[in-house]
């Protein structure tokens, strides 16, 4: 298992900070990959004038062109001034410190494709620090301005045993009674441990069979969070097969139920790797990355492999100081 704990560092800053930089035309600049040329990249410049679904539209001389999502390597635009106070915050790692800046750039930002952008950080930030009820609000208003998001992922689940405030439960069973799914899929989420457990179980039994994949995913990896305690090996392989058919950015809280489960068949070094996945392919999904590390230590520690825990809970404080362990 030595070989398994390295350094964990999440590359915040890489993940976290857009580009607050255009071109030197005072133009949007858009970095996108070249299909004639695999490997290399061009630069588009222009206005951004829309960013919704699965594809961006922009101006360019006069020309207007819609960029497909995964040909966008990145995106580089300036930002509200204010900026400056979150980007500081995240470069010390200083979470709770981030929201006020980043809310401050959000009410000065204009554009509604930038706006989407700062309140995606909002949400990992708010889910990060336990704040589920403002994470869900500002993912809420993503989803208004764009339902095809592509920000689905930092959809603010609950991937542990959590308490639910009144207000989030009563929130919860409105979101649950709507027909769109990604409300059901949220608000059934967070009645899992509540009274409403039952309903919960049987809105996520139907989404589990969505058209939309990574509805259809999401809600199955709910769905583990009541069957991981009775678990048996067949029912593990599907598991594990199902997360490697999911796209990489919805596997954060499926790999969370899937190291419980594997715990629970005493297969706690594969436990250990899963969870380890996440702060290392996945760092951006901030919550589930700090979970995995505090699981993971844990897990070690159950081992008698203080040295390797005592790592990880030491990239634990480096990455999130002030929020336990």
């Amino acid at each position: 298992m030595n070989r398994f704990i390295l350094t964990i560092t999440l590359f915040l800053v890489c993940v976290w900070l857009p580009a607050n930089c255009r071109g030197q035309d005072g133009l949007d600049v858009v970095v996108v990959k070249r299909h004639d040329k695999p490997g290399e990249t061009l630069e588009r410049r222009g206005v951004i004038h829309s960013w919704r679904g699965p594809e961006l539209e922009m101006e360019t001389s006069g020309t207007n062109r819609r960029i497909a999502n995964e040909d966008i390597v990145e995106v580089r635009t300036m930002w509200p001034t204010v900026w400056t106070g979150a980007e500081q915050s995240i470069n010390e790692r200083q979470f709770a410190a981030v929201v006020e800046p980043l809310n401050a750039a959000l009410a000065e930002e204009t554009r509604a494709w930038a706006q989407t952008i700062l309140r995606d950080k909002l949400v990992r930030i708010y889910d990060l620090l336990g704040q589920p009820e403002s994470a869900a609000e500002q993912f809420l208003l993503i989803i208004a301005e764009d339902p095809e998001t592509r920000f689905f992922p930092s959809i603010p689940l609950a991937w542990q045993t959590a308490s639910v405030s009144p207000r989030m439960e009563q929130a919860s069973q409105k979101w649950m009674a709507t027909n769109i799914p990604t409300l059901r899929l949220l608000g059934a989420s967070w009645l899992l441990g509540t009274p409403n457990r039952n309903d919960a179980i049987r809105v996520l039994t139907e989404l589990s069979q969505d058209i939309d994949p990574k509805i259809a995913h999401i809600a199955s990896g709910q769905l583990w969070r009541t069957e991981w305690i009775s678990i048996d090996a067949p029912t593990l392989v599907r598991w594990e097969q199902q997360i490697e058919r999911m796209p990489s950015k919805l596997q954060a809280g499926p790999l969370i139920q899937l190291a419980a489960a594997q715990d629970r068949l005493d297969q706690r070094d594969q436990a250990i790797i899963s969870l380890l996945k996440n702060p290392i392919l996945h760092p951006e999904n901030l919550s589930q990355s700090r979970a995995s590390l505090v699981m993971a230590a844990g897990l070690l520690s159950k081992q008698d492999k203080e040295q390797d825990a005592s790592r990880i809970r030491a990239e634990l404080a480096a990455d999130f100081p002030g929020l336990g362990q």
